[in-house]
């Protein structure tokens, strides 16, 4: 077995010895002891999976996090793949950087890839089966990941948009930077403002994933007062507003927002690391980022307060 390098520390390609004659082949998959004296890694590995997948299907990018993270051993039996990782280890090297290599039924390359990476991968022929070993069981809670097309991380993955075939899950991961907020970051004070008058569960969902990003969130909730002078038609008062988002587990505190300059001094006066607003408002509070960190969540698809306003004055 041949073992190389790669850009990404204690990442490596594996290339097995083929033994071939007019019968078929034969080459060993996997050995432990050999593995250990070229890389230097000890790895036991607990659980092997299979996959199936026609020609643009895209695979991540998937990790398992904290106690549950899982080393991987990954090969193609049938077909062809590029398979992609990323190295987000703290105070890793190569941190943020990334690998990609194709691994084929004629290559029969391995790649090993260690603990605290992102990984996934794009299918280039049909019928293609991936199989991987690895180092640790699956536990659904511990799942995170990064959309496939992150704008920081530009991974080429060798199809066209129209091609790419992605799960309603994988449609839904986050970009990079928020994923390494959430990831490596936690003791953080996130800061949201808004009306959250007819709260829905897009609201909810905004916030959950604004709660994500550390580990305390404070909502800045218009007054009535301010809904009065930015003309807005708000259907429930302030202080049952206040009240159901206290019920809200990851609500940790409620400061009302009586005007537009506010912001600047709240962020200073609660020690904010993260300011958050839907994206429908991307770039509006930009000038901020000399404060803190600001970051536009993609919105609800479908539901908004204004619609739902609609339907009941429509009935």
């Amino acid at each position: 077995m041949k073992v190389i390098e790669t850009n990404l520390k204690d990442c490596f390609i594996l290339e097995p010895k083929i033994f071939g004659d007019e019968r078929g082949y034969f080459f060993e998959v996997f050995n432990e002891k050999v593995f250990q004296e070229k890389t230097g890694l000890t790895v036991s590995f607990v659980q092997d999976n299979q996959s199936s997948s026609k020609r643009g299907v895209l695979r991540g990018l998937h990790m398992q996090k904290g106690k549950h993270a899982q080393a991987k051993l990954v090969r193609v039996i049938k077909g062809k793949v590029l398979d992609v990782v990323v190295d987000v280890r703290e105070n890793s090297a190569t941190f943020g950087k990334t690998f990609s290599c194709v691994l084929s039924e004629e290559n029969k390359k391995q790649l090993y890839i260690p603990r605290g990476f992102l990984h996934g991968f794009a299918v280039l022929e049909d019928d293609t089966i991936f199989a991987y070993k690895c180092d640790n069981y699956y536990n659904p809670e511990a799942e995170d990941g990064v959309i496939y097309n992150d704008k920081d991380l530009q991974i080429d993955w060798m199809l066209s948009k129209d091609e790419i075939i992605l799960s309603n899950k994988d449609e839904k991961l986050k970009p990079f930077n928020e994923f390494i907020l959430n990831y490596n970051n936690k003791e953080k004070t996130i800061l949201t403002y808004g009306t959250f008058d007819l709260l829905h569960y897009g609201h909810l969902e905004i916030l959950q994933r604004s709660r994500k990003l550390g580990s305390k969130l404070i909502v800045g909730l218009s007054t009535d007062e301010f809904n009065i002078k930015k003309g807005k038609d708000c259907k429930i008062p302030f202080e049952k507003r206040k009240e159901l988002l206290s019920s809200i587990d990851f609500v940790n505190e409620i400061i009302p927002e009586s005007n537009w300059e506010q912001k600047i001094d709240d962020i200073k006066k609660y020690n904010v690391d993260v300011f958050v607003m839907g994206d429908d408002w991307q770039g509006k509070f930009d000038d901020l980022n000399k404060y803190c960190e600001v970051i536009y969540l993609p919105r609800t698809i479908d539901i908004s307060t204004s619609k739902l306003k609609k339907v009941m004055q429509d009935k």
